[in-house]
């Protein structure tokens, strides 16, 4: 599974975190960027620290999970 996370300050200084479920393949940096700036301007998103006011970094992160089974 895969997942985006673009990591922001908000007004109190802080980082916040908004994980994206399964991105794109070929999502680019710029498609990133301009996706983060549009959330900024919107100031739809808020935390205990206040809106989203910046950018601070974006990544993506692959996780491979691996269930076993337990014997009753």
């Amino acid at each position: 599974m895969k997942t985006l996370e673009l990591i922001f300050l908000n007004e109190m200084g802080r980082q916040a975190k908004l994980v994206v479920d399964e991105p794109r393949e070929d999502v680019t940096e710029a498609e990133i960027t301009s996706a983060m700036d549009a959330i900024i301007a919107s100031g739809v998103f808020t935390t205990n620290g206040g809106n989203y006011v910046t950018k601070h970094s974006a990544k993506v992160i692959e996780r491979t999970e691996t269930v076993f089974e337990m014997a009753e």
